[in-house]
């Protein structure tokens, strides 16, 4: 997993994680996880909200602390 952050955007590459074998996941302000049930969505959604948590709210996120 490996995260880059450029103007209010940050790429994330997950592998092995879950159900999820491989993805690159550009998040923005504003950004919608849509696909069929058991892809891996919650999973990638904890995950972010969990780094986010950890790391402070960095990378263009504000934090509600």
């Amino acid at each position: 997993m490996s995260g880059t952050a450029s103007k209010g955007s940050l790429e994330i590459d997950v592998t092995d994680f879950g159900p999820i074998a491989n993805a690159k996941v550009d998040l923005r302000s504003m950004t919608v996880f849509v696909g069929p049930s058991n892809t891996g969505k919650s999973y990638l959604a904890i995950l972010i909200y969990a780094l986010h948590r950890f790391f402070g709210g960095g990378a263009g996120f504000s934090s509600s602390r």
